[in-house]
């Protein structure tokens, strides 16, 4: 089974709530990723951030300047409290 995120919400500041389809859930801080020529946008205009959604399609969290991040790396980076 290929991981994909099924749901995605913007909680605040640089959070999300996600849920992957192996059942794992829980919020996920990604302001240390948001860095380099395609991310940055996503931390210099936190509206834009808040775009997050997942793609049908792709199968993980996407924004509206289309960038994302692998499933996988976001799975890394639930948070475990």
């Amino acid at each position: 089974m290929f991981l994909h995120v099924s749901k995605a919400e913007y909680i605040d500041g640089y959070d999300l709530y996600l849920e992957f389809n192996n059942g794992v859930k829980g919020r996920v801080n990604l302001e240390k990723a948001l860095w380099g020529e395609a991310f940055l946008p996503l931390k210099k205009d936190l509206n834009l951030f808040k775009t997050a959604h997942v793609d049908a399609t792709l199968n993980t969290v996407v924004w509206d300047n289309g960038v994302d991040f692998a499933p996988e790396f976001l799975l890394s980076c639930v948070s475990k409290n």
